[in-house]
């Protein structure tokens, strides 16, 4: 037969499970927020360069039609 398990030995188990999840969560919140926090970042920096670029192309295809006019 099975012995009884000793019951504060399944509480600190039980404890070190919780403390263990928590843990977890926590550092999964923090890696979601680390990669939008950087997603934004990227996106600020990159919307002035993307809005360079389509100005330059639009620059560019009025003056190479005017020039061919």
């Amino acid at each position: 037969m099975a012995e009884e398990p000793d019951p504060a030995v399944l509480a600190s188990m039980r404890r070190r499970l919780r403390i263990g999840s928590t843990l977890v969560t926590i550092a999964l919140l923090t890696a979601v927020l680390a990669v939008a926090a950087g997603w934004v970042s990227i996106s600020t920096a990159a919307a002035p360069m993307a809005g360079l670029a389509v100005g330059a192309t639009l620059g560019w295809w009025q003056y190479a039609h005017i020039r061919s006019a």
